[in-house]
Order: C-alpha cells, then structure tokens, then sequence
C-alpha cells in the first residue's frame, strides 16, 4: 500500500514538474504569437470592411478617392495597405490562465485586445510548446 502511494506521489510530482515548465499565459513569447496571429485575423476581417465600404461608395456615386476610417482610399492596394497598418496596433493585456491540461502540456488562457480606437474585444488563446520547446499559441475565439 505504501509502495502505490509513494509511485502515486512520485508519479504526480514528476507530471506536476513538466508541466510547470512550460510558458505562461502572459509571457512575452505567447503575447507576442497572439498579438500577430490576432493582426492577421483583425487585417483580413478589415480588408473585407474597407472592400465593401470602398465599392459601396462607387457605386452610390462618389469619386475617388473614398475616405475610409480617415484616410484617402484610391485601390485595392490602398485598403490592404490600410487595413496592415491599422491591424499593427493591436494591443493586449490581462493574459490570465483559464484552465490547464496537465496531460497534453496546455495552457488555455484569456485575455483582451484592444483595437486601434479603444474597442476591447475578449480573447481566448491555447498556449504550449512546440517542437523546437519554443511558444506555440492557438487563437481560439475572439
């Protein structure tokens, strides 16, 4: 009986000390894979916006170039330029642990993004490491 026990306690410590090696929710690695994979979704889901506001604007009548969020829009190179640029300046805080998977070496983690103009918008985001025992963050839902 003591054998087991001292195994399960052996057992436990040896899994607990694995997993606490990995990084946490709020390092600089796994913000840093956050805030650019959140770029990339913020830059497509703007480029869509801009697209759309830009050829509803033809289309009503107006010359070019159209303004869109402050700035004069003459193409499509424009927009995405545009939309790049205004998705760099993401920002995020309050990375805090949710849940943690022992068994698979996750993190799942929430925090904020906050946009350009101040909006905030709740993240959700995977963290665990990869195979080169670098940061590997999965965007789960914003």
């Amino acid at each position: 009986m003591h054998i087991r026990l001292s195994l399960l306690t052996i057992s436990a410590a040896l899994l607990l000390s694995a997993c606490s090696k990995q990084v946490a929710c709020d390092s600089d690695a796994a913000q840093s894979k956050l805030l650019h994979e959140s770029a990339l979704r913020f830059q497509a889901r703007l480029q869509e916006e801009y697209e759309l506001t830009f050829v509803n604007a033809l289309n009503l009548g107006k010359s070019v170039p159209v303004r869109i969020a402050e700035q004069e829009v003459f193409n499509n190179t424009d927009i995405e330029k545009l939309a790049r640029d205004t998705a760099k300046d993401l920002r995020f805080e309050g990375g805090r642990l949710i849940r943690r998977n022992y068994v698979a070496g996750e993190l799942l983690c929430a925090g904020t993004l906050i946009t350009p103009n101040d909006t905030r918008v709740p993240v959700s985001y995977e963290v665990s490491k990869d195979d080169n025992d670098g940061v590997a963050v999965q965007v789960r839902g914003i």
